[in-house]
């Protein structure tokens, strides 16, 4: 993860893929290089097209992430209206076997492709976009009291919930780490307005959502951050939203 990226901790950005652009072949014509995914249904005119960047771009509209090995990294021409998904994915990869793994709501969470020792692939999801309160920015800019080893390791006594976040990130040692999220979450649950920002900030979000924001906040730690604030809140309805994202985390979805 960047430094950009670690100095977010609660300002998450939303990133994504470089879009595929469309081509035209004449101004009534329709388009030559066409690939939309909407309410599982997928729309492709390409010609001699990578099928690795034809399933990047579905991964990118559907915020799945793509998995797996493909039996051969060739172009593909195909031309279909509104076909569903497993019948276009059958039309895109032929007879190699694949998986659609989804969540909640319906909603599409990966593509596994099966069954070759074929070229690797792995297309992360975008992360999704960050609803965040307007008032929740200026709130992780206050100067909170940190105590023992986090104000020894931040150097001084008055410290940001923004600071808290960014040593909780880089530091390799378990026990500051524990240290740095228990001051963090007294902090923020002394106060009124933060504690309520935040609780409105987590049940904007679906648990699935919420998982792959904190997987990208935290990477190979999120399960560790979920956990930790099960065992430390005190507020109801961020322990049953916290239990709830590291079900999400546990099952790899």
């Amino acid at each position: 993860m960047s430094s950009g990226g670690r100095t977010a901790w609660c300002r998450l950005a939303a990133w994504g893929l470089v879009l595929v652009v469309a081509v035209s072949r004449g101004e009534n014509a329709p388009p030559a290089h066409v690939i939309r995914y909407e309410k599982d249904v997928l729309t492709v005119h390409v010609a001699g097209t990578p099928v690795l960047e034809v399933l990047a771009e579905i991964g990118r509209q559907s915020g799945a992430e793509i998995r797996g090995m493909v039996r051969e990294a060739r172009e593909v021409s195909a031309q279909f209206d509104e076909v569903p998904l497993p019948q276009a994915m059958f039309r895109l990869l032929g007879d190699q076997n694949y998986a659609l793994v989804y969540g909640e709501g319906g909603r599409l969470r990966a593509i596994r492709l099966l069954g070759s020792s074929g070229e690797a692939v792995v297309i992360s999801a975008p992360p999704v976009e960050v609803r965040q309160s307007k008032d929740l920015a200026p709130l992780l800019d206050r100067q909170i009291p940190a105590t023992g080893p986090v104000a020894d390791a931040l150097k001084s006594p008055m410290v940001t919930l923004k600071q808290l976040g960014e040593l909780w990130l880089q530091t390799d040692d378990t026990s500051l780490r524990d240290e740095t999220a228990s001051n963090g979450i007294k902090a923020m649950e002394s106060e009124t307005d933060i504690r309520n920002s935040l609780v409105d900030f987590a049940q904007s979000y679906s648990d699935v959502d919420l998982a792959n924001l904190l997987r990208g906040l935290a990477g190979p730690r999120a399960e560790e951050l979920a956990a930790f604030v099960i065992s430390q809140t005190r507020v109801t309805e961020l322990h049953m939203k916290a239990a709830a994202v590291l079900r999400v985390l546990q099952s790899g979805s």
